[in-house]
């Protein structure tokens, strides 16, 4: 993870449970649970087993309600088991403990939460898992694509902001004699003012600001390692 020179203890923790938690071990989890948990609503609506249901005195929307959930309590348990376990075995090897790694449950549940309900609904009006998966999937993918596009965007309104403004100077630019002010090629971008741009500001403007809750997992960590 790390230089063969090595780095500050906290710095690999920390990358140890950004990897897990709100990395490639927690997109696996959310995958499959997307997998797992789509074929609840289509298999109760099946042929057989609607009717059974519908003959006890509950509402329709309760039924719907208690499979998202019980949907919910399934994935937070998973969520949970990841989170603990990550949090135990980097206090047990490490001596380091890191109370902010605790915030992934909440954020990954939330963002499962909004998966789930494109996952239910799909299966309502479907009442096909297949088709759940992969409408939930393409949501997964549209608001990573926005989230990342609206990044560029932002840099792009900072570059331009600081066109001409001296900038702190970094060890590495020292050694690199990089000038202290913008570069050319960086004046002359401006992704923003494109199409491209304006689009993805545009979706980001209404869809779940799901790249905010990782951020804020971040931040929480930085101030527990990083920063102490």
């Amino acid at each position: 993870m790390t230089p063969p020179e090595g780095a500050p203890l906290g710095l690999e923790v920390f990358i140890l449970q950004k990897l897990l938690c709100t990395g490639l071990g927690s997109t696996i989890l959310l995958l499959v649970c997307v997998v797992v948990t789509a074929p609840f609503v289509p298999t109760m609506l099946r042929k057989g087993t609607l009717e059974q249901l519908l003959v006890r005195p509950v509402p329709r929307w309760q039924l719907i309600v208690f499979k998202y959930l019980a949907a919910l309590v399934f994935v937070a348990v998973l969520l949970g088991i990841l989170i603990l376990a990550t949090w135990v075995v980097t206090i047990v090897l490490s001596d380091v403990r890191s109370p902010g790694v605790v915030l992934a449950l909440p954020s990954l549940l939330l963002f499962f939460a909004l998966l789930l309900a494109v996952s239910v609904c799909t299966g309502v009006i479907t009442r096909s898992a297949p088709a759940a998966m992969l409408v939930t999937v393409t949501y997964w993918a549209i608001l990573f694509l926005v989230g990342v596009t609206h990044q560029q965007s932002i840099a792009s309104r900072l570059r331009e902001e600081n066109v001409g403004k001296p900038r702190p100077t970094s060890v590495i630019d020292a050694l690199r004699g990089r000038p202290r002010s913008i570069d050319r090629q960086q004046r002359g971008s401006a992704f923003h003012r494109t199409t491209a741009g304006r689009i993805a500001d545009g979706l980001y403007s209404v869809l779940p600001h799901t790249e905010d809750l990782d951020t804020m997992v971040d931040r929480q960590l930085m101030r527990d390692f990083a920063i102490g």
